[in-house]
């Protein structure tokens, strides 16, 4: 299994939903990425979002810490 197996526009789109608490909206994290994407390892989850983060399409850590991920507006 490999980075490039995961669909783009499906990680893209949980990016965007974000997480939330309280009725707040946050960044998306990495645990929950990984939950939305169960067939994928999340070693391979992180390995897609540091493509996009190189990519600039998204902002946020790749260091496999919460992440704090969001999509980069142009």
């Amino acid at each position: 299994m490999k980075a490039s197996d995961i669909n783009e526009e499906r990680l893209l789109e949980i990016i965007r939903r974000g997480s939330s608490f309280n009725g707040q909206k946050l960044p998306a994290i990495l645990s929950e990425i990984c939950e939305a994407l169960p067939e994928y390892p999340c070693k391979v989850v992180l390995a897609k979002i540091k493509k996009l983060l190189k990519q600039r399409k998204i902002d946020g850590y790749g260091c496999g810490c919460r992440g704090d991920f969001k999509i980069v507006e142009i």
